[in-house]
C-alpha cells in the first residue's frame, strides 16, 4: 500500500464531466509536487454544517489523528449544484487551495490562508495555460475536437459530423457551436437543406452574426435569395462584415437588383479597400447596367491586388468583348484559363469566342 501521493475519491452522483475535470487536475498536480505523505481529496455531492457552528462549509484540509493515519481533503458539492464552468473552476481551485494548506502543513509552517489563496489563483492559472483551454471543455472533449478537425480537414466531413453528433450528444457546453460546425460541413457536402437545420438550431439560444452569414450562404445556393439577404442583413446588424457585404451583393445581383448589389460591394470595400473580391463583383455588376468602362476597370483593380484571379481575367475578356476589342479580350481568356482551366469549359458553354482562339 503506497504511503505517499496524492489520490481522489469521487462519490458516483458527481456529475461526469465534473468528475473527469477533476481527474486531469489531480494528474496534473501530482506532475508538479511530490506528495511525501499520502492524501485523499474526497469529493461528496452532500452539504453539511459543521458540527460547532450553523456555518456552511465547502472544502476543508484535515490532519491525521490517532484513529487515521493519513491526511485528507474534503471537497463538498450541494446536492442542487449542476455542473457549471463556474462549478468546475471553484472545484479545482478548492482543491488547489486544500493542496497549498497541506504543504503548508508538510512543512511545519505557520497556516495562512492568504499565502494559500495567492498560490492556488497561480496553480489554476498554471493549469489552464498548460492546458490550452479553459474549463469549458474537458480533455475527452479536446481530443474529440481534435479527431473532428482532423477528419475536416482532411474533407471527411461524414466522420467529422458523427463526432461533433457524439459531442452534443453526450451535452458539450458549446453545443451552439457544434451545430454550426455540423452544419458547415454538411455545407461543404452541399447538402444545403440539412444544414439549414443545423443553423437553425445553433441560433435557437446564440444570434451570432457568422452563422447568420452561413445559413444566408446556404440559402443562396438553394437560390432562396429573398430569404438569403434577410440573414446576411441579421449578420451584418450584430457585427458589419465584409465578406457579408460581398454575398448579400451576389443575391442582389442574382434577382437583378444591381444598384442594390453595387452598394453593398461599396461598403464592403469601407471596411477594407484592398479587398480584392468585391471590385471583381461590381465589375460584373456595373457590366450588367452596360457601364463597360467603370466595369473594366474594377476587374483591372481586383488583379492588381489579386494577379491570379482567373474570375477577374474572365470578367475583363467579357467586357473587352463587348467593347469590340477582340485582342484584348482573347488575351485575358486565355490568362483565364491558364490560371484555371474550369474556365475553358465556361467559355465553351457562353459560346462568345471560336474554340480556335482558345489555347
Amino acid at each position: 500500500m503506497n504511503s505517499d501521493g496524492l489520490t481522489i475519491r469521487c462519490e458516483k452522483d458527481i456529475d461526469l464531466k465534473l468528475r473527469a475535470v477533476i481527474i486531469e487536475f489531480t494528474r496534473w498536480l501530482r506532475s508538479k509536487y511530490v506528495f511525501p505523505i499520502k492524501v485523499t481529496v474526497f469529493i461528496k455531492n452532500k452539504y453539511k454544517s459543521k458540527s460547532n457552528d450553523k456555518e456552511r462549509f465547502f472544502s476543508s484540509f484535515v490532519m491525521p489523528n490517532k484513529e487515521r493515519g493519513n491526511p485528507h481533503i474534503r471537497i463538498e458539492v450541494k446536492n442542487d449544484m449542476y455542473d457549471t464552468i463556474e462549478l468546475r473552476e471553484y472545484v479545482v481551485y478548492s482543491i488547489a487551495y486544500e493542496v497549498m494548506i497541506y504543504m503548508q502543513w508538510i512543512k511545519k509552517l505557520q497556516f495562512c490562508d492568504r499565502d494559500a489563496e495567492k498560490q492556488a489563483n497561480k496553480l489554476v492559472e498554471l493549469f489552464i495555460e498548460e492546458r490550452k483551454d479553459d474549463l469549458t471543455i474537458t480533455n475527452k472533449e479536446k481530443k474529440m475536437l481534435e479527431l473532428a478537425d482532423k477528419k475536416f480537414n482532411n474533407k471527411e466531413f461524414d466522420k467529422a459530423i458523427s463526432i461533433y453528433k457524439e459531442m452534443i450528444k453526450n451535452d458539450y457546453y458549446y453545443i451552439e457551436w457544434a451545430y454550426g460546425s455540423i452544419a458547415y460541413c454538411y455545407d461543404c457536402l452541399e447538402n444545403y437543406n440539412e444544414s439549414l437545420v443545423y443553423y437553425d438550431k445553433a441560433l435557437k439560444n446564440n444570434k451570432d452574426s457568422v452563422i447568420y452569414m452561413n445559413k444566408g450562404f446556404a440559402l443562396q445556393a438553394l437560390e432562396k435569395h429573398k430569404e438569403a439577404i434577410e440573414n446576411f442583413d441579421k449578420s451584418i446588424k450584430i457585427k458589419p462584415c465584409k465578406e457579408a457585404y460581398v454575398f448579400k451583393a451576389d443575391s442582389q445581383g442574382r434577382i437583378k437588383n444591381f444598384k442594390e448589389a453595387i452598394e453593398c460591394c461599396n461598403e464592403a470595400l469601407k471596411l477594407d479597400e484592398n479587398y480584392d473580391v468585391p471590385y471583381n463583383r461590381k465589375g460584373q455588376f456595373l457590366y450588367e447596367i452596360g457601364e463597360l468602362k467603370e466595369a473594366k476597370r474594377m476587374f483591372l483593380k481586383a488583379i492588381s491586388l489579386n494577379p491570379d484571379y482567373a474570375d477577374a481575367y474572365y470578367n475583363l475578356a467579357l467586357a473587352h468583348m463587348k467593347l469590340d476589342d477582340l485582342k484584348l479580350s482573347i488575351k485575358y481568356l486565355n490568362k483565364s484559363i491558364k490560371l484555371d482551366e474550369e474556365y475553358r469549359r465556361y467559355a465553351e458553354e457562353d459560346g462568345i469566342w471560336s474554340i480556335n482562339y482558345m489555347k
